[in-house]
């Protein structure tokens, strides 16, 4: 478990969850992780010192195999309600994937899903210009290209953006997700130029470490613009 700032902990792997201290006695966990996360999840908190008891919010950014593979498990032992977008909440109360793979990533995906995914009920759907009671405000924010319902969250409060797989950082770079995982890439442009624009201090992302800004202005100066266009949706 990495502290990305005083009360931000990216649990980092294959997929980052992100523990947030949203109070004394509360934890948020954003993001549930792959299928089989919720042990190490919950272990997390509790070296945070943190029970299941003070999980109380569960942020989605998006309805990915990968981001809410443990969230039933999670809601079982936590009893924490979930957010998440009007266009993920139908995928994860089915337990679906959006489309956005390519055939072969969307075979793999869909034979996990319906092995190991179960149906989670969304108890509040959140949307752009919308900010939660927790830890000073937390706002929301549309942010479609990985998926067309994809979110991202911004605790002004600490300086840190959660982007989830609009971006991801690789070899210390920042950079969009590959095209072939892309909905849009078109829209990929959009939504990091209206994060970026919020100036945080820090973006964090769904795959790799979360980085400060000021350590990737060129990184930053070039997805402002050369964002690549040419990806169109994959059905």
């Amino acid at each position: 478990m990495i502290q990305v700032t005083p009360r931000v902990y990216q649990l980092d792997g294959i997929v980052n969850v992100y523990l947030l201290k949203t109070s004394e006695d509360e934890l948020t966990i954003l993001d549930a992780g792959l299928p089989g996360s919720g042990r190490r999840i919950l272990k997390a908190a509790q070296e945070l010192g943190y029970g299941p008891q003070a999980i109380r919010h569960l942020l989605i950014t998006h309805a990915d195999v990968d981001h809410v593979g443990s969230l039933a498990g999670l809601v079982k032992a936590t009893g924490g309600t979930v957010y998440a977008g009007p266009i993920s909440k139908p995928y994860i109360e089915a337990a679906k994937t959006p489309p956005h793979l390519g055939p072969i990533a969307r075979l793999t995906t869909g034979w996990l899903g319906q092995l190991t995914i179960r149906p989670t009920r969304v108890d509040q759907a959140v949307d752009e210009g919308d900010t939660l009671p927790l830890g000073e405000g937390i706002e929301v924010y549309s942010t479609p290209g990985h998926t067309e319902g994809s979110l991202s969250y911004y605790w002004r409060e600490e300086g840190v953006m959660f982007v989830a797989d609009l971006l991801t950082t690789r070899s210390g770079k920042l950079e969009p997700m590959p095209a072939m995982v892309t909905w849009d890439a078109s829209a990929v442009a959009n939504s990091t130029h209206k994060v970026l624009a919020l100036l945080p201090d820090i973006i964090a992302v769904g795959h790799g470490p979360a980085v400060a800004t000021n350590t990737i202005k060129e990184d930053i100066r070039q997805l402002q613009t050369s964002v690549p266009l040419t990806a169109r949706p994959v059905y």
